[in-house]
């Protein structure tokens, strides 16, 4: 009776093992990705579709030190004080009577003036449809295609110029009446300060793989080992360079090369350990940006604006997950870790009269940044020995708990897979 039942889960777990964890592959500093660090394993000429929906939001953030504070803090305070340092005179000129204009050149006894902390919340929607198609010799291909609602909202300034104190550049009344009025003076500049919100296609991935299942061993259950490569297609929604908290919906109009390789073991009928590791390449582009055009200027409001190249920053994962197979009943339940980096991106001016390469290239935003992420996973399937075509419903939380220069956002979810086996 017992090897009767062993044997019906080893069934099983070949048919679990079929199933797709997407391979969407979105390491961005805003959300953690979705726990895709499962093997393929399919069988011929089997199709397999899942459709996933997250939501979730974000209140804090890691600073470039892993410092947890308000989101919009992740790159340092605001310098308001030299907002207008470096900038060409045309754009100056749209606003000429700002006292903010020449305010740089003064020289205030405070520190902190014109600092300026801004707080604010993220949230995100997204729908992940993943088609998946096997064919002989373990060789299958995939494509996703999502589809976002991202907001940046809830905003508040908080300036850090101290109201005691003599020797300020203007008087503190002068200065707070022109702060007061921020989102409507940077304006004038064409500079648009204030909520943002985004809906849309992200961008559509394709892959193309092989997975390998070897089950010729005596103390494992089986050891799975995948190997994928595709194309970012960069259908996704772009930056809004007069936007300052304007987010892309994928990376930004940059194509892409992304490959990830999976490995897996399973033992005892019911546990799994695995890893996954993965790059993406993107192609530089032609961008209109925001340029910093002094040194002291930080966080995420600028003045100027120009083209210029973009070399994005080689992004890279490492995950490590353990799944309990049918550990009751029809649930497994998968905990897992996620590291993604990316490496410091460079923008090349166009215009090298008015943009300084080694001051544009000390922007913050710039920088490299990491993400560390939980992942859990509850699954029911309900698929058996004589109706192995039954879906696969699943719980997801993923969850950013440390990193640099990231979005702390947990996302719900849940997502419902299904497997078809044509019998050709």
């Amino acid at each position: 009776m017992l090897s009767k039942r062993l044997s019906l889960i080893a069934t099983s777990l070949c048919l679990i093992n079929s199933s797709i964890i997407a391979m969407h592959y979105y390491p961005t500093f805003t959300h953690p990705r979705m726990f895709c660090a499962e093997p393929l394993l399919g069988k011929d000429w089997m199709t397999s579709l899942m459709l996933d929906l997250r939501g979730g939001h974000a209140n804090k953030g890691f600073n470039g030190c892993g410092y947890s504070g308000d989101i919009l803090n992740i790159y340092g305070n605001e310098n308001l004080f030299a907002l207008a340092k470096g900038v060409p005179a045309c754009i100056l000129d749209r606003n000429p009577s700002s006292l903010i204009n020449d305010l740089w050149g003064k020289k205030p006894i405070a520190n902190t003036f014109g600092q300026t902390t801004i707080t604010g919340s993220y949230s995100l929607v997204e729908f992940l449809p993943t088609l998946t198609q096997h064919f002989k010799y373990g060789f299958f291909a995939t494509l996703t295609i999502p589809v976002k609602s991202a907001s940046i909202k809830d905003l508040s300034y908080y300036d850090q110029t101290p109201l005691h104190g003599g020797g300020h550049a203007i008087s503190y009344v002068q200065w707070q009446q022109w702060f007061n009025d921020l989102e409507q003076q940077l304006a004038y500049y064409d500079v648009r300060l204030g909520k943002w919100r985004s809906s849309g296609l992200g961008d559509i991935q394709l892959y193309g793989g092989w997975a390998l299942n070897y089950e010729d061993t005596k103390d494992l259950d089986y050891v799975d080992f995948t190997l994928t490569a595709g194309v970012n297609f960069p259908t996704g929604k772009k930056q809004m360079p007069n936007c300052v908290f304007s987010l892309p919906l994928g990376y930004n109009g940059h194509w892409g090369i992304p490959a990830i390789a999976s490995l897996s073991i399973g033992a005892f009928d019911w546990l799994t350990v695995g890893v996954q590791g993965g790059v993406l390449w993107l192609a530089n582009r032609r961008v209109a940006v925001p340029m910093k055009t002094a040194l002291e200027q930080r966080g995420w409001i600028r003045l100027a604006r120009g083209n210029a190249e973009e070399k994005r920053g080689l992004t890279w994962h490492i995950d490590e997950f353990i799944k309990f197979d049918h550990f009751v009943e029809n649930f497994s339940f998968i905990f897992g870790f996620s590291h993604d980096h990316a490496n410091r991106s460079y923008l090349y001016p166009c215009d090298t009269t008015r943009f300084d390469y080694a001051i544009v290239n000390t922007d913050e935003r710039l920088q490299a940044w990491q993400s560390n992420n939980f992942h859990f996973v509850m699954e029911f399937d309900s698929a058996t020995y004589r109706h192995p075509n039954l879906p696969r419903i699943a719980f997801t939380i993923d969850k950013t708990f440390c990193g640099k220069r990231v979005f702390e956002t947990i996302l719900f979810g849940a997502y419902i897979g299904l497997d078809i086996e044509w019998f050709w």
